[in-house]
């Protein structure tokens, strides 16, 4: 702040504008934004003119709004699911870090890539008929089970979740989250050919 005055001394009719806290009367701190103009060789004035507001509320909303983001970040980053979005025409516009995690594919690469792509041809009809209805139906949402081809060729069965969200003006996408469920189905597949064995018995 001293720095700031001194470089608006030494310039006539500079203005700079100003971020700070100053004490209220009460103790607390308060955010202002001033303006501070050199008037100091002007023979009616001869000083340095100073306006300022308070902006305590906005710079709280302001740093609510970036907190609010960064653990938005932080679950979408973190989460166990994968989190996509894809436009009318069928293409990735987003897909979040976990894909990485669990499907192989680094997030950048995959946008603008067909999504139906990554889809096992047996599973494509019935994901083809979802995509119809749920284009066609503002907030409709379905679910799917299905497979998904990993980055290392081979297949996972996903739950996938699907919501139409292309007349949101701030959205214009579907979104989707799915989760592998590879090892479950599996799991429940050894289960059930261990009964049928001890039945046979």
């Amino acid at each position: 702040l001293k720095g700031e005055f001194q470089r608006d001394l030494q310039i006539p009719g500079e203005t700079v504008t100003l971020e700070l806290r100053m004490r209220h009367s009460d103790g607390s701190w308060r955010w202002v934004e001033g303006n501070a103009q050199n008037l100091v060789a002007s023979p009616l004035i001869r000083g340095i003119v100073i306006n300022y507001r308070d902006i305590t509320e906005r710079r709280d909303a302001e740093e609510a709004l970036r907190r609010s983001e960064r653990q938005f970040r932080s679950l979408i980053e973190n989460a166990f699911d994968v989190i996509g979005m894809i436009d009318a025409g069928g293409k990735l516009t987003y897909e979040s870090p976990s894909v990485e995690r669990i499907m192989g594919r680094k997030p950048a690469d995959q946008i603008g890539r067909d999504s139906f792509d990554f889809i096992h041809s047996d599973d494509l009809p019935k994901v083809r008929d979802a995509f119809a209805r749920i284009s066609k139906s503002s907030g409709l949402d379905e679910t799917l089970f299905i497979r998904i081809r990993h980055e290392d060729g081979s297949w996972r069965d996903v739950e996938l979740l699907a919501r139409n969200r292309l007349q949101d003006p701030d959205v214009k996408a579907i979104i989707f989250n799915y989760r592998d469920i590879t090892e479950r189905l599996n799991a429940e597949k050894a289960l059930q050919n261990s009964e049928r064995y001890f039945r046979a018995l």
